[in-house]
């Protein structure tokens, strides 16, 4: 009898932590955080231009790598206009999976969200992420875990109107 009611209790929070996706919700993109910096090139100097790097948390995303690409592809054509890329060297997005410790609400250096008091029991999932050099939120914690969905590169030559998007998947989907 202790079995079925310690079942009882599980089912809820086995089925509120997995990933659905609605296809008839859209998928919602969040930044979270911008920054510029300059790459070296092959002689080991700073580039002239600089290059602009957006990280972005989704939610509602597909776990078809086909699919997805195709929403981060319209994403990006709708967001990024030819303007803005010739700006830049390049313009990297990295997009990551909405998690319990990476939220739509991410604010780098502060302290991660409180979960529920049940997850601590036996898993604490934030705490992992903490590599002891910086104290509070940071991307870089969350860059090889498997919320980590695809990262964009778009550029474009300056003298000609040739531009070049490449896609990375990082995630193993199931």
């Amino acid at each position: 009898m202790p079995r079925y009611i310690a079942i009882l209790f599980a089912l809820p929070l086995f089925f509120t932590s997995c990933e659905i996706y609605d296809k008839n919700k859209p998928t919602e993109f969040f930044k979270i955080e911008e920054y510029l910096y300059n790459k070296r090139n092959e002689y080991n100097q700073y580039d002239s231009m600089l290059t602009k790097c957006e990280f972005f948390v989704l939610s509602n995303f597909p776990n078809d790598t086909s699919l997805l690409r195709k929403i981060v592809e319209e994403y990006n054509s709708q967001t990024i206009p030819l303007d803005t890329i010739k700006k830049y060297k390049s313009i990297e997005r990295e997009f990551y999976q909405e998690t319990q410790c990476l939220t739509r609400n991410y604010e780098k250096s502060k302290p991660y969200p409180k979960l529920h008091w049940w997850i601590g029991l036996w898993d604490n999932p934030c705490e992992f992420y903490y590599n002891g050099y910086y104290f509070g939120q940071q991307i870089e914690y969350h860059e090889y875990g498997e919320g980590y969905l695809i990262k964009t590169n778009s550029s474009c030559s300056l003298d000609s109107f040739y531009c070049k998007h490449s896609y990375t998947f990082k995630r193993v989907f199931r």
